[in-house]
């Protein structure tokens, strides 16, 4: 998929390649999810992912907190495809 859906002509880029690459996108997301997960509370049972790509977040929640349900949400079939062929 593209960046967006609405312009075909975009280059296609995945999440995952980006991550892997490392630098400062990597450090972003990494302190960007840091700080979301220490906002769950004990009491939540139940964690969604709402924008989840291709799964890289929702791999760390799902380590963070292997007792809680954990579901991810997107609207692009190739990123659903992609999160669900990574399941942990």
């Amino acid at each position: 998929m593209p960046v967006t859906q609405f312009d075909q002509n975009q280059k296609t880029i995945y999440q995952r390649d980006q991550y892997a690459k490392g630098g400062i996108s990597r450090r972003h997301w990494d302190r960007r999810d840091r700080i979301a997960l220490d906002l769950v509370r004990p009491s939540d049972r139940t964690i969604v992912d709402i924008g989840c790509e291709e799964g890289v977040t929702l791999e760390k929640i799902h380590r963070r907190f292997p007792e809680r349900s954990v579901m991810g949400i997107d609207t692009l079939p190739e990123k659903i495809d992609i999160c669900k062929k990574t399941r942990v």
